[in-house]
């Protein structure tokens, strides 16, 4: 049984804090911080930390977004402009813009 285990933990790659937070380019401190989270898999012996690479590999799987290519990203910015309201709208100045709700006031005021 001991074997088993023992040969499975030698056989995995553990990376020391210093190498995650080289590989991720943040500090140390952030390092510690997704430990805490259990945002990463950590071995401890003693006073030191071991982070599983397969457990910063799915992380940063996992928090990344993959780059679009230049054809999707001039799509996605044509379909952002068709779905933005029209400022000529009447219903967008009394929603987003204070100035003709007050104008409104004071003509009710003066009436």
């Amino acid at each position: 049984m001991l074997d088993r285990w023992a040969k499975e933990v030698l056989s995995q790659e553990w990376l020391t804090v210093q190498q995650v937070a080289a590989r991720l380019n943040v500090s140390e401190d952030t390092v510690y911080r997704r430990i805490r989270e259990r945002r990463l898999t950590v071995r401890r012996e003693g006073r030191a930390v071991r982070v599983e690479a397969d457990s910063l590999h799915a992380y940063v799987r996992a928090t990344t977004t993959p780059a679009l290519s230049s054809l999707q990203a001039v799509a996605t910015s044509a379909r952002r402009r068709e779905s933005a309201p029209d400022p000529r709208a009447p219903w967008v100045g009394s929603l987003w813009n204070a100035k003709p709700r007050q104008q409104q006031r004071k003509r009710r005021a003066a009436q």
